[in-house]
């Protein structure tokens, strides 16, 4: 591990028989994450650390004339039956994984006289996966989101750990006008989808990382491309046909940029895989690729992006998708979530370099995804303080604040503690 984003065993200590350790870090790279939309989300009511009653009395007593926006809705605690959603007030619910939402039957109307297309595929799971861009964007057209508050949203990553971020889908082109002309693209990295990215400025897209594709859905949707079939009896969602990603990729091809996919599901990375090699065979290919997610990635496939010089980008916090979504997931999914320990000693993946680590900001905690990392629901998630800071990398702006978190090998715990500047 490069020596300068090594860590400092500050103390071991045992307080009433728990092993306890406290160590410093410098502020961490997050390699995934969406600021745009964050930032643009952040004065938005938050429903994810309600329970269900909580969060149904809050949205109950939202104004009955006009349309609330909240994020946070978890499907597993919070799903409605037709009754209930045609007596809600107005309300458009984002998905904690962002990717689908509901609108209450008295939100359909006032949604349809701004966005029709949404509020007429309301209920349709598949095309709300196919154009994600294009549901960031709606979402984002419910606030804005100025130089001053991404300053904001950076000065909140501080207080988790985070000293710069990748946004892997930046929702905007205006928004990336921003980032690229407010001095801070080297706090927050930007990646766009094929639309986005063909409407940028010159100057904007040449800061740009490279083009952002979603090929299949999420867990917390049940739209992921596992090899299984979802509790509610789908297969999860190929945002592609195969035909259609070849063609995609040829075009995008020409740009000359880097390629990254969200790809969770089985299925959707051999569908990527495959057109990469076709592509390949046939003399064309990307600068740089890099897959996002990739929590079910089998072995054959670990080999194969490894021959093929792949980047994995994924989310040590996402070993929780182990627990919290043990509702949808069966046991094999949820023992193969996640394979850190296979890809790093068996297929030799080194963090830092073809493996990456960031949170998705869910949660952006360093804290948490290093807790998730140390103490694992199952032992091939498991990553060593090394390999875990290693895989984040130090942020990319230069700070002198080290940042100090205390570990609890025996409650399997970590914290941060309060940052004296």
């Amino acid at each position: 591990m490069n020596s300068s984003i090594a860590y400092t065993a500050l103390s071991n200590y045992s307080d009433t028989m728990k092993s306890k350790q406290v160590i410093e870090l410098p502020f961490l790279h997050d390699n995934h994450s969406h600021a745009s939309l964050y930032a643009v989300l952040a004065s938005i009511p938050d429903i994810s650390h309600l329970t269900r009653k909580q969060s149904m009395d809050f949205i109950m007593s939202l104004p009955a004339d006009e349309l609330t926006v909240i994020r946070g809705w978890r499907t597993a605690e919070l799903s409605f039956t037709n009754q209930e959603r045609s007596i809600l007030p107005p309300v458009l619910l984002i998905n904690y994984s962002l990717h689908g939402f509901f609108l209450s039957d008295k939100a359909i109307p006032i949604i349809e006289a701004q966005l029709p297309d949404v509020a007429e595929h309301a209920d349709d799971a598949r095309w709300q996966e196919i154009h994600v861009p294009e549901i960031f964007a709606t979402y984002c057209a419910f606030g804005t989101a100025s130089a001053n508050d991404f300053k904001t949203l950076l000065a909140t990553l501080e207080e988790q750990g985070i000293g710069s971020t990748v946004d892997m889908a930046i929702c905007t082109p205006g928004l990336a006008d921003i980032v690229a002309f407010s001095g801070l693209s080297d706090r927050i990295e930007f990646w766009a989808s094929p639309d986005v990215y063909k409407a940028m400025q010159l100057q904007t897209k040449n800061l740009c990382m490279g083009i952002k594709l979603f090929l299949d859905g999420s867990i917390g949707a049940m739209s992921a491309a596992i090899s299984d079939t979802w509790p509610n009896g789908t297969n999860g969602i190929l945002t592609y046909t195969d035909n259609e990603l070849e063609a995609l990729l040829w075009e995008l091809s020409t740009f000359n940029t880097g390629i990254a996919v969200h790809a969770i599901g089985e299925r959707a990375i051999e569908q990527f895989l495959t057109c990469v090699k076709k592509m390949i065979l046939q003399g064309h290919s990307f600068p740089y690729i890099q897959m996002e997610h990739v929590q079910f990635i089998t072995e054959e496939q670990m080999e194969q992006c490894r021959d093929l010089g792949i980047t994995l980008s994924m989310q040590p916090n996402f070993n929780e998708d182990s627990v919290i979504y043990a509702d949808r997931l069966s046991e094999y999914h949820r023992r193969h979530n996640n394979p850190f320990r296979t890809l790093i000693d068996t297929f030799g993946f080194k963090p830092g370099k073809d493996l990456l680590f960031g949170s998705d900001g869910i949660p952006h905690s360093i804290a948490f995804a290093l807790q998730c990392s140390l103490f694992p629901p199952y032992p091939e998630q498991e990553l060593s303080l090394e390999e875990f800071v290693a895989g984040y990398g130090k942020a990319k702006f230069a700070h002198t604040t080290l940042c100090k978190y205390e570990i609890d090998r025996n409650a399997n715990r970590v914290t941060m503690l309060p940052i004296h500047h």
